[in-house]
């Protein structure tokens, strides 16, 4: 009996994982979209303003990109395999709902899954 409550104690444990991202990708996402709507009408106020130049509005949106993509990359390596898997199921669904750009999408699959087959490769060659 004691093996049984082990094992659904690790299927629980996975499960809550995945769930965690899955339900992190959604909120992150939605948290950078509203955050890259709030940026894109405050740049051209700026520039309308003069405090930017405009031709320079590109490249207040690629540092934005650029420092977030940053601070993504510096969080993947804390993350356990299966909220790897629930962050990247959640990505995919928000692509497929028309939710993301094509980089966007780029950054938050490709990332997460170079990330995990390096990991996956790191095991198995120490092993």
């Amino acid at each position: 009996m004691a093996i049984f409550s082990k094992i659904v104690s690790k299927i629980n444990n996975i499960m809550s994982e995945f769930f965690s991202g899955l339900e992190d990708s959604f909120w992150g996402i939605i948290i950078g979209m509203v955050i890259s709507i709030l940026i894109s009408a405050m740049v051209p106020i700026l520039a309308s303003t003069g405090l930017i130049p405009y031709g320079f509005t590109w490249l207040a949106h690629l540092v934005i990109i650029i420092v977030s993509t940053i601070a993504f990359i510096q969080k993947i390596p804390n993350w356990p395999i299966f909220y790897s898997l629930g962050w990247i199921a959640g990505v995919i669904i928000l692509a497929y709902a028309d939710l993301l750009t094509p980089l966007d999408i780029v950054i938050n699959l490709c990332i997460p899954i170079g990330y995990l087959v390096y990991k996956g490769y790191r095991h198995f060659v120490s092993h």
